[in-house]
């Protein structure tokens, strides 16, 4: 399937709640509006981080309101549950991708949010929560007392699914307890370690709405127990679409991959030696002492300095902060950049966005990712140094911190 051209539904019309100029979104929502179509109890969309899992959720949602229109009355809000920093990030998607007031969206968290009477949240298209929400009004009211238990959602859609994967927490039990006949999972990893992460995921979908329905759950993990996958395999044809960034679909351009190998400078040669030396002496001392080095010879590929521990609290004490005012601060080890030993993979990285700066079809905007959060603060730190602003997020800051840093991003040219 992942080598196959996606079959794409046709375009929807200039009126519709969807954006226009993003039409090539709204294609390849059609695919797994497709797939919806023919599973109406919900379905899982794995397609690799970058595809635009996000923007077709809200295609979806406005292509189904459009389909409402003639029946209002049957037309419930979308529920959307997502970890409590991505709450910004779907208002702000649904605000850009979104005809102007098509899909009326409103964020239910915080300690304000039970203030949200039923006929209120009615009035929305789209409401967006979190799970840590859901699961302490479960646990503290009662289900046939709060609002979002007695409503009937239009569609429930849970962003990082992996939440749920056990279907023995109180978070899977809450999310089960609300009502809906439609469910989608978004996610990028459905397996995190064993092939029967996927059971909470199918049991929340086939979830039975009534008492002459039956959870599909229970069947595969007694075929599981004996050996077979042939009726997991069946559910996952049936209920998944996986789309990796080497399938072929028609209406997008090819992704041009770049790939360059960096010699390491004298210093962290030299540094990078003694570890491997190390490394080939400790092969006989176990399999923890084994992975601990290969993860210092990786680390030492970014930076050696980040093997210091005195620099890693340093390191820790200005994390998250946006070096548009140089407010960095850390031990004259590190802030003496002149002085500092630039790494190979720093001092390129700078080389391509000053390029990049200084390019005649003007400036573009950066995106860097690493494993390592200490190597996105010394990145920082050079960025400052060479007055090339950054903002910095992971998954140390608050919500309100990453929604200032990516306000700042989007606005700063």
């Amino acid at each position: 399937m992942d080598n196959q051209p996606i079959p794409l539904g046709p375009p929807h019309p200039p009126g519709s709640t969807f954006n226009s100029r993003h039409i090539t979104t709204n294609k390849v929502a059609s695919s797994f509006e497709s797939l919806l179509t023919n599973t109406p109890l919900g379905g899982l969309l794995v397609d690799d981080m970058g595809l635009g899992k996000t923007i077709q959720a809200i295609a979806l949602i406005g292509n189904s309101k459009e389909r409402l229109i003639a029946n209002p009355h049957l037309s419930t809000p979308t529920m959307i549950i997502c970890p409590p920093c991505l709450i910004t990030n779907w208002q702000s998607e649904i605000s850009k991708h979104a005809q102007a007031g098509a899909l009326k969206a409103k964020s239910y968290h915080g300690p304000t949010c039970h203030s949200l009477s039923k006929a209120n949240i009615l009035k929305y298209d789209i409401i967006i929560t979190s799970y840590n929400t859901i699961t302490q009004e479960f646990k503290q009211t009662n289900t046939s007392t709060s609002c979002i238990f007695k409503i009937n959602w239009h569609c429930i859609i849970l962003d990082k699914a992996h939440y749920i994967l056990s279907q023995y927490t109180a978070t899977h039990h809450a999310i089960n307890s609300l009502l809906s006949s439609c469910k989608i999972c978004l996610m990028g990893t459905p397996i995190h370690n064993t092939i029967y992460d996927l059971l909470g995921i199918i049991s929340f979908i086939t979830q039975p709405q009534s008492s002459d329905q039956h959870s599909w759950s229970p069947l595969i993990l007694r075929s599981l127990s004996k050996g077979s996958n042939d009726i997991l395999h069946f559910a996952l044809q049936h209920l998944s679409l996986h789309r990796t960034k080497t399938t072929h679909l028609k209406c997008l351009p090819t992704i041009s991959h770049h790939y360059e190998l960096l010699p390491l400078n004298p210093t962290m040669h030299q540094e990078y030696s003694t570890l491997y030396k190390k490394f080939l002496s400790s092969k006989s001392k176990g399999p923890g002492q084994l992975f601990r080095n290969i993860n210092k010879l990786q680390i030492c590929c970014n930076h050696h300095i980040m093997l210091n521990s005195i620099v890693q609290v340093d390191l820790e004490h200005h994390k998250g902060r946006s070096t548009q005012d140089n407010s960095p601060t850390i031990t004259q080890t590190i802030v003496d950049v002149e002085k500092c030993v630039m790494s190979s993979k720093i001092a390129h990285l700078l080389q391509s966005l000053i390029k990049n700066k200084q390019s005649k079809c003007g400036p573009t905007k950066s995106v860097v990712y690493t494993q390592w959060t200490q190597f996105l603060d010394l990145i920082g730190i050079a960025l400052a140094h060479h007055s090339i602003f950054s903002a910095q997020i992971d998954g140390t800051i608050t919500a309100r911190v990453q929604e200032k840093a990516l306000e700042n991003f989007f606005n700063n040219p």
